[in-house]
Parts: C-alpha cells; sequence; structure tokens
C-alpha cells in the first residue's frame, strides 16, 4: 500500500491545500495569479467520467483548491505542477503512464505534473483515500510497481508543507525559482520530498 497520513480523507485534504497556499503566500508566491480558479464537483466527476473513471472525491477536492496554472505564469511551484482538469482529460486521452500497454493500468490517472507528477488510482470507493504514485515516463502502474506509492494525496502535501517550512525549498519570487541550497532533507527523506 504505502505510507499515509493519519486520518487523510477528501476534507483533510481540503485543509492541507489551504495550509499549502498559506506557505506558498509566505514564500511570496503570488498565488492569486497563479492559481487557476476551482473547478465544480461537477466537472470534476464530468471530467473523470469521460474517461469511464470515477473521480475520487479527493480529485474533487484537489480540482476544488485550484483547476491548474494560469497560462504564461512560469513560476512554477516546489515539487508541484498543478494540472487542470482539461489538460488531465487530454494527456489520459493521447498518453499512457508507463512504457507500453503492458504496465498500464487504465485505472491511474495523472493528476499533478507534466512529465513527471503524481497520479491516482480510480479503483477504489471514490470516498476512500487513493493510492498515489510518483510517475515519470519510465514509471508503470501495475499493482506490483509500488516504490514510489503512498496512500492519499494528504501525504505528498504534508511533505511539501513540511519542506517549505523546514527551509528545504524557499521560493526566489524574483527569478521565478526555488531554491533548494539551503538545509539538506535527511537521506532517507529525499526521495520522499521529490516524489514528483
Amino acid at each position: 500500500m504505502g505510507m499515509t497520513v493519519e486520518g487523510a480523507s477528501a476534507a483533510l485534504l481540503h485543509d492541507l491545500l489551504e495550509d499549502f497556499e498559506k506557505e506558498l503566500r509566505k514564500q511570496g508566491v503570488p498565488v492569486a495569479r497563479l492559481l487557476r480558479p476551482p473547478a465544480s464537483a461537477e466537472a470534476v466527476r464530468g471530467g473523470f467520467a469521460q474517461l469511464d473513471l470515477l473521480a475520487p472525491d479527493e480529485a474533487i477536492a484537489l480540482f476544488g483548491w485550484c483547476n491548474g496554472i494560469e497560462p504564461g505564469l512560469e513560476l512554477a511551484l516546489p515539487v508541484f505542477e498543478a494540472s487542470s482538469l482539461e489538460a488531465m482529460t487530454r494527456r489520459y486521452q493521447t498518453s499512457r503512464l508507463g512504457l507500453g500497454e503492458w504496465d498500464w493500468n487504465p485505472s491511474w490517472v495523472q493528476v499533478m505534473g507534466s512529465k513527471y507528477g503524481l497520479a491516482i488510482s480510480c479503483a477504489d470507493d471514490p470516498a476512500q483515500p487513493p493510492l498515489v504514485r510518483a510517475v515519470e515516463d519510465s514509471a508503470g502502474t501495475q499493482s506490483s510497481q509500488t516504490q514510489h506509492q503512498v496512500v492519499s494525496l494528504c501525504t505528498p502535501v504534508t511533505w511539501w508543507i513540511d519542506a517549505m517550512r523546514r527551509g528545504w525549498y524557499r521560493c526566489e519570487p524574483d527569478a521565478r525559482a526555488w531554491d533548494r541550497s539551503g538545509p539538506s532533507p535527511p537521506p532517507l527523506a529525499v526521495d520522499v520530498y521529490n516524489m514528483t
């Protein structure tokens, strides 16, 4: 299964995303200009339905927080590239998570990032916290490939909040970049904090 935050749920994810946004603001990220307006629960369910998938409640919370990053604002978030619902749907229809059909499980959909990012499983009850995986070109989504898997979007969001609070990620708004040259995370946390 993978690690998880205690009490993981869509309600907790909503609260964590608000905390994440507060940390971004403290870092000087122009959140109001950067994040696109949220998608409605109906729009999220409809987007997933186009893919013949049921939207996990956590996906509804995620897209209900923001529906991607405004075009033209290249200031990236530290380890998080917000996808829009529309981009998620296009990506799912035009590409697969993995090297070929033998390692692509169609119940997984990438909800963050472009080349690298996070995917969630839509195979379980939508009210349950979904399995979440870091994805990249060489990673598949079959059940045996769990090296970078956690339970719930709450888990990576918690890690990102912690990384900013500890100074492992610091925004340089004028440079439109993130500085990772400060204190280093402990070796065990490096892969965890760089899930995307």
